[in-house]
């Protein structure tokens, strides 16, 4: 009987690292050139939820309070300013009010 393991190549599977640090680095570059006079707590609430929702398919306004901590009313506001400035996109046929990340 013939073994047949030198007929493969040894393909290395070792997962790769990613540098999260030139993506966090991204992020804030984006929010302070899009969002020059915003207040240092917006900026922080923005890269927070991206953060957590960068490769998410959706994410709705109560997964956004609960992540971020603050009131409805507030998180409404945060999406509308991230929305108007193309951080957030809506999401259609997955109920109302869903967003995800545009690809920045």
């Amino acid at each position: 009987m013939m073994h047949i393991s030198h007929v493969f190549e040894k393909v290395d599977i070792a997962p790769s690292k990613v540098d999260i640090q030139s993506q966090k680095v991204d992020i804030e570059q984006l929010i302070k050139e899009k969002l020059p006079t915003a207040t240092t707590k917006t900026k922080a609430h923005i890269a927070k939820l991206y953060a957590a929702y960068k490769t998410a398919p959706y994410f709705g306004r109560s997964d956004a309070a609960l992540v971020l901590g603050l009131k409805p009313a507030m998180v409404s506001r945060l999406l509308k300013i991230m929305l108007t400035n193309h951080f957030i996109e809506s999401v259609t046929g997955q109920g109302k009010g869903k967003y995800r990340f545009v690809q920045l």
